[in-house]
């Protein structure tokens, strides 16, 4: 009977020695499922950094690339600068993006470094990184300042340059037109002369002169008293045109000669020919010379 009661007695400490253990056993994978839980997440929340991180440093060194191709393209534009609407067009086109682009990484970086300074276990390894793609960005920013001042260095030639042209060409119109009102006086004046220094000669018989229209008889009654006269009018074509300085002697087919209009004998002598003493006075009576021979 005694013995019966031990054993039920040690069977009971036994009973709740176990539901204790049982409890703390509870306690202990609880604990452990939510520490698990909670690595899971910040290993979620790591790789998700590093997913973000590795992404915007592409994302970054993408732009770096597209810059330097802008870049370059720009530095040539510039070298080959001609102020018409289509290649500024083109210019400030590839300026507008290179400017988006390095805004869109100073954006991108910025929020990157945010999100490292939350997240100790990353920072130290990448900050490095991110400093020096800022910097890489300062000097992409400092570049394009540069090509900037440049183009508008550039603008400014240019446009002095036109502006220059411009004066050229307006100065040459000027003088174009200054020349050809001077040549046209230069012609009117160089007519004149040749029509000054023209005289107009003709040589025949009186029946000849008469049938041309050149001379007429004047006066008398029944043929007599009447004399030769020039013709006013006369078509210059019937004339021989003679430059003054040449017209000095003209050979003759008759000792009887009769010239109109009337000179003074002293101006020049008959015989064979016809020779001019005083030439200037002589042709101031008239610029036409009528020679008659029989």
């Amino acid at each position: 009977m005694i013995r019966a009661t031990y054993i039920t007695g040690f069977l009971i400490v036994l009973f709740f020695a176990a539901c204790n253990n049982d409890g703390e056993k509870k306690v202990s994978t609880d604990q452990l499922l939510t520490e698990n839980n909670k690595l899971r997440n910040d290993i979620a929340l790591r790789d998700r950094r590093i997913y973000r991180l590795v992404t915007t440093v592409n994302e970054v060194h993408r732009s770096l690339n597209q810059m330097d191709s802008l870049q370059n393209n720009i530095e040539v534009r510039t070298q080959n600068f001609e102020n018409n609407k289509t290649q500024k067009e083109k210019i400030l086109d590839d300026i507008k993006l290179f400017e988006d682009d390095l805004s869109g990484s100073y954006k991108k970086i910025n929020e990157l470094n945010n999100d490292l300074n939350r997240s100790n276990a990353l920072a130290a390894e990448y900050k490095k990184m991110i400093a020096e793609m800022k910097l890489s960005l300062i000097e992409k920013s400092r570049q394009m300042d540069s090509l900037k001042s440049n183009i508008e260095a550039l603008e400014k030639t240019v446009y002095d340059k036109e502006l220059e042209i411009t004066e050229l060409e307006d100065s040459l119109t000027s003088n174009k037109n200054s020349l050809q009102v001077l040549n046209r006086e230069l012609i009117e004046v160089s007519a004149e002369k040749e029509k000054a220094e023209r005289v107009y000669v003709i040589i025949g018989s009186e029946s000849d002169l008469r049938k041309k229209n050149v001379i007429k008889k004047r006066g008398g009654f029944l043929g007599i008293g009447s004399e030769l006269v020039l013709l006013p009018d006369v078509p210059l074509e019937v004339f021989r045109h003679v430059d003054i300085d040449e017209a000095q002697r003209f050979r003759l087919q008759s000792d009887k000669t009769m010239i109109l209009p009337e000179r003074p004998n002293r101006l020049y002598s008959l015989n064979e020919k016809m020779l001019i003493i005083e030439s200037e006075r002589f042709w101031d009576y008239s610029r036409y010379l009528v020679l008659i021979t029989d």
